[in-house]
């Protein structure tokens, strides 16, 4: 089934090893295509952080983020799909039938199509000992971690419409909830939101204020130190969690004048399909999707893989046809 007369290394590079990534190569070589993944930074992707993962649907005990992206990535082997690691330093999409993929090692791939599942990475706080205690205390996602702080005093840095829906969200289940925000307002919050956080009587918020220091003790997280821009008085938070929602960061830098993408950096869709504005480049997950779910990128990755199998078996089509007409 594999194209012929085209110089390439593989039909479909998919560029990302997330659950949209794996999804979407595991779709694509079941239908017999030769495919490879570029892993990216992070093989599996941010959910790799995440101790506990309770709502991807075959899973009624808790998994781990790595462990289920590791059954993902092994699923994908078992349909022979080829793993690179290393991370896309550039891309070329000018030849209509060759998408050229450039590693930052140097190395470059040849595909017929593309599918870009980078997904986003959540913007960070910038202080010490972050990353030591993401999964461990540090959230960037109330749904995916909040029920693990039921009856517990959490924190959420963050001052727009996802940090106080996430407020709201972790209000149901946490015995207190301490909205950070830096600024005097949410003044880029929907009011009704406001309206309803202002009801609730266990969601203490701090304006003005920012986040200073975490307080650990033996490797867990105790509390958050934060300080009042105007007095510059400081409190300590005695809290168990802290969730961050200050924003996404696409991982699209390589991507930047090659595709259709807005200000942001989030790839755009043409409407109802995950086909991008360069024939034979789809785009799915966290990259293309405002749902940050797992199971949302699973979805679209494999919906992605369908795309890119319908253009894939159309040029087959065209192919043939020409040969018959040049013969």
């Amino acid at each position: 089934m594999s194209l012929q007369n085209i110089k390439r290394d593989y039909d479909v590079i998919i560029i990302g090893s997330g659950p949209a990534g794996f999804t979407s190569s595991m779709y694509l070589a079941r239908a017999g295509y030769k495919v490879a993944v570029i892993t990216g930074e992070i093989k599996g992707g941010e959910i790799t952080n995440s101790l506990e993962v309770e709502n991807f649907p075959a899973f009624p005990e808790a998994i781990s983020g790595f462990d289920l992206m590791a059954k993902m990535e092994q699923q994908a082997l078992k349909f022979k799909v080829t793993m690179i690691n290393g991370i896309v330093k550039d891309v070329d999409f000018d030849d209509f039938f060759t998408k050229k993929i450039i590693l930052e090692n140097g190395e470059e791939l040849i595909a017929t199509a593309v599918v870009i599942a980078t997904g986003s990475s959540p913007r960070r706080l910038g202080i010490p000992n972050e990353q030591q205690y993401i999964g461990r205390g540090i959230s960037y996602c109330a749904t995916c971690d909040g029920f693990f702080y039921k009856d517990k005093n959490v924190a959420i840095v963050g001052g727009g419409n996802t940090a106080i829906y996430e407020a709201l969200y972790l209000s149901n289940m946490a015995k207190t909830v301490h909205i950070i925000h830096r600024n005097a307002t949410f003044n880029r919050v929907e009011n009704i939101l406001i309206e309803r956080l202002y009801t609730l009587s266990n969601v203490k918020i701090h304006t003005l204020s920012q986040l200073e220091e975490l307080k650990t003790d033996n490797g867990t997280l105790t509390g958050v130190k934060i300080k009042q821009k105007v007095t510059g008085e400081t409190e300590t938070l005695d809290v168990d969690g802290l969730f961050v929602a200050i924003g996404q960061v696409p991982n699209t830098l390589f991507l930047r004048g090659k595709i259709y993408m807005d200000e942001a950096g989030n790839i755009i869709r043409n409407p109802d399909t995950s086909a991008t504005n360069v024939e034979g480049v789809f785009a799915c997950g966290d990259v293309a999707h405002k749902y940050r779910q797992l199971v949302v990128a699973a979805g679209y990755g494999a919906i992605a893989a369908l795309d890119a199998e319908h253009y894939l078996r159309k040029l087959e089509a065209q192919i043939a046809r020409q040969k018959q007409i040049n013969s």
